[in-house]
């Protein structure tokens, strides 16, 4: 990514972590609600050069979408 982030679920908390290249945590995202922008269980995650991230939920059985730095 052109930021050199590195992003990780953390299934257990229902939420993404995210750290710089050198490790630093810079950001979480996510909570455990029933909202739509919510995690039931977050166990996948791909992230694009757009900053665009795709979390696997398997709590709610979907794809989600996440611009986490707009």
């Amino acid at each position: 990514m052109s930021q050199d982030r590195v992003y990780i679920t953390d299934p257990e908390r229902y939420r993404v972590i995210v750290f710089s290249s050198s490790g630093a945590p810079l950001a979480t995202f996510g909570q455990h609600e029933p909202e739509e922008d919510a995690f039931g269980l977050p166990i996948g995650i791909a992230s694009y050069s757009n900053e665009t991230v795709w979390i696997v939920d398997a709590g709610k059985n979907r794809l989600a979408k996440f611009d986490p730095w707009k």
